[in-house]
């Protein structure tokens, strides 16, 4: 195993990004996905005061190696002054800045020794249960005892900070899919309405109330159905853009919208279809021929 310590995030510092104290020597080790120039790497380990940033944020940014970086905390109070030593790139744009934590140390004495977290790179995914307990039985009764477990679930119990999140947008999904319902049904009402004569006349000449009444079903399907793909493909889209927001660095980096969750969302188009429509069709049907003549509307 490998481990890495992490400090915490110089937090509201005047770059809106994120920003973290870590060890040089070891970072590329544990985050053996990211890339950097093995040059611009000895230059950041051998310059306490040096770091390295996403290679998108620096592009973004303007930035070159050498130029300088000064980071103002307001939570703690430390400023830094930073010199750009390399530029590293991942799978997906962290836009992130990491420095020396030994240099967090010295310019701010009061946090010294205190690390946010550590970062494990395991052997094998089969082995995180047993290297997490492995951890935790090693440090239960010290001052400070851990908590191990997945980046995913280090993820899930940040946002939980917040509160629970998790029962807020289940509860707000639910207000708008039945705000969604209400709004589907007076539209499909008053379209279906508004074809009392039209369907008159097809009865008329034969078609029978079955099949109109499939017929109304299909349409109401089918709309429904356009709506929720461009909903979910928009969905994806902002789900995607705030995963790689710099405010979304690290906290959101995973988020992304599943196949599943496009495909629950579209098994809920239709059933709103079917629920908006399946009265109004009914009823209408259920004029007469006669009267749905003379229906003027």
């Amino acid at each position: 195993m490998l481990w890495l310590r992490c400090a915490g995030e110089i937090e509201q510092c005047s770059l809106q990004t994120a920003k973290f104290g870590t060890d040089p020597d070891e970072f590329f080790n544990v985050y053996s996905e990211y890339r950097i120039d093995a040059d611009q790497l000895r230059e950041w380990q051998r310059d306490r005061s040096g770091c390295v940033v996403d290679a998108t944020l620096a592009s973004r940014l303007n930035w070159k190696i050498g130029d300088h970086v000064h980071l103002n905390g307001k939570l703690f109070n430390a400023s830094l002054d930073l010199t750009i030593r390399g530029t590293f790139m991942g799978p997906k744009s962290t836009e992130a800045v990491y420095f020396n934590n030994v240099y967090l140390d010295e310019v701010y004495p009061v946090n010294k020794g205190m690390i946010g977290w550590f970062v494990v790179k395991v052997d094998s995914a089969q082995n995180t249960h047993t290297a997490s307990a492995s951890i935790d039985d090693e440090f239960q009764n010290r001052q400070r005892a851990t908590k191990t477990g997945s980046e995913q679930a280090f993820q899930a119990d940040y946002i939980a900070m917040l509160g629970n999140v998790k029962a807020f947008i289940l509860w707000t999904c639910m207000a708008i899919i039945f705000a969604t319902l209400l709004v589907s049904a007076n539209t499909m009402a008053m379209t279906i309405r508004e074809r009392t004569r039209e369907t008159a006349v097809l009865r008329s000449l034969g078609f029978s109330k079955r099949f109109l009444f499939r017929l109304f079903m299909a349409e109401a399907i089918t709309l429904s159905l356009i709506g929720g793909g461009l909903g979910a493909l928009g969905g994806s889209a902002l789900v995607s853009a705030i995963a790689h927001s710099p405010q979304g660095t690290l906290l959101f980096a995973g988020l992304k919208g599943s196949g599943l969750i496009i495909a629950i969302s579209m098994v809920i188009a239709a059933l709103l279809g079917i629920f908006s429509s399946f009265i109004p069709a009914y009823r209408i049907l259920q004029v007469p021929i006669a009267g749905g003549l003379r229906h003027v509307g």
